[in-house]
């Protein structure tokens, strides 16, 4: 598992060019995402160093949401503000890689964003 298998994705080519400080605020922001959607699986931003281990970490937890509280990675994914039909459209254009992957690049992606917007309109 690693961040070039994420290519190809809307926005992910701009996270790839990120610098320490603002992949330490995409993960904090993912933390952050994770307690306030009430997910029973934390996602810990002091473990992340590299976009690698963003991906390994992200896709890890999903994978066990997935697999045993579906309800949550929606409550999550709502909390995020990605809509349904960009996941399942996501995953039509994506069908080589797992879902897991998917998400995660969503994810990693409104993470990014939001951060832009802050720096932005600060």
């Amino acid at each position: 598992m690693s961040f070039e298998q994420l290519s190809g994705f809307e926005g992910i080519e701009i996270v790839h060019q990120v610098s320490e400080s603002d992949l330490r605020s995409i993960a904090n922001q993912i933390q952050k995402d994770f307690e306030l959607s009430g997910a029973s699986f934390a996602f810990e931003a002091t473990r992340i160093h590299t976009l690698d281990d963003l991906v390994v970490n992200l896709v890890g937890i999903l994978t066990k949401i997935i697999q045993v509280a579906p309800r949550e990675l929606m409550n999550l994914l709502y909390r995020v503000d990605i809509p349904e039909h960009r996941v399942s459209n996501a995953l039509l254009q994506h069908q080589n890689l797992d879902s897991s992957f998917v998400i995660a690049a969503l994810l990693i992606v409104k993470a990014h964003m939001k951060i832009e917007l802050r720096k932005r309109f600060k």
